[in-house]
């Protein structure tokens, strides 16, 4: 049996949303919110779930902000900012591996994980250093993806 991981969600399905919410523009935090709101009870789901999801960061960035907006030139206060971008940076690249290997804990290496891969630093390198701009190395990935994969 399917283990559910929210009610009425199977992992299988929670990551597909995940990843349909990734492919709109906006935030995917907000997006996913909206769609699995929208999915389990509606209009009325989607409207409170995605206020749910903003309202308390919205508050607390209002709150901080504030703070850091008197703080911004102080010389340890942009030490912090410094020391924080590669952990961020870390914490996110954890997070991307993570979640896309849920479930297939010892199977790393797979002809799929190595074109994935190979498709993350391709798409990488096109943005960064040849300035595509991102929703054409989606709908390019989106399409290669069904190319290899279907």
């Amino acid at each position: 049996m399917k283990q559910l991981l929210i009610i009425g969600f199977t992992a299988e399905q929670f990551t597909n949303s995940v990843a349909l919410a990734g492919m709109a523009p906006g935030p995917i935090a907000t997006n996913t919110a909206t769609l699995i709101g929208y999915e389990t009870a509606g209009m009325i789901g989607a409207t409170v779930s995605t206020i749910g999801i903003v309202l308390p960061s919205l508050f607390i960035i209002v709150i901080i902000a504030s703070f850091f907006y008197r703080m911004d030139q102080n010389k340890q206060v942009r030490s912090i900012y410094y020391g924080l971008k590669p952990v961020v940076t870390g914490l996110i690249a954890y997070a991307a591996i993570h979640f896309g290997f849920e479930g297939k804990a010892g199977i790393l290496f797979t002809w799929k994980n190595v074109i994935i891969a190979v498709m993350a630093a391709g798409v990488f390198v096109a943005v960064l250093k040849y300035k595509m701009y991102p929703l054409t190395a989606i709908f390019l990935s989106a399409l290669i993806g069904i190319a290899l994969f279907s």
